[in-house]
């Protein structure tokens, strides 16, 4: 069981990880110049990071409580694949929202705070 746990933990950070660069990918591809795309890939996914760090990072003193935490978190790790859908990557964005959605019932089902 702990062995699942832990692969579970890890399929959680391999998803936020896949999220930043799906809202990277998406800035990107949403700007016409050069120096826009490269600002607009760097920013939003900051922008995300310091949403996740302030509500949703295990030691942060304003971390929500649950259940509010896990909306948020999946709020955005779906967003993810929405946008990265809206960008022509019709087959990454299924998946990845297959996954995010399993990581979300096996850290439930297993008792993990998500």
């Amino acid at each position: 069981m702990k062995a699942i746990k832990n692969l579970n933990l890890l399929l959680s950070f391999l998803l936020e990880l896949a999220m930043l660069f799906f809202y990277s990918y998406w800035a990107y591809n949403m700007a016409e110049q050069v120096v826009t795309k490269y600002t607009l890939a760097i920013l939003v996914p900051a922008v995300v990071v310091i949403i996740w760090g302030i509500w949703a990072a295990p030691k942060s003193k304003y971390r929500l409580k649950n259940p509010i935490r896990t909306v948020l978190k999946l709020s955005l790790l779906l967003l993810a694949a929405i946008l990265c859908f809206t960008t022509g990557q019709h087959a990454w964005a299924y998946w990845y929202g297959g996954y995010v959605v399993l990581n979300v019932i096996l850290a439930f089902g297993l008792g993990q705070d998500y």
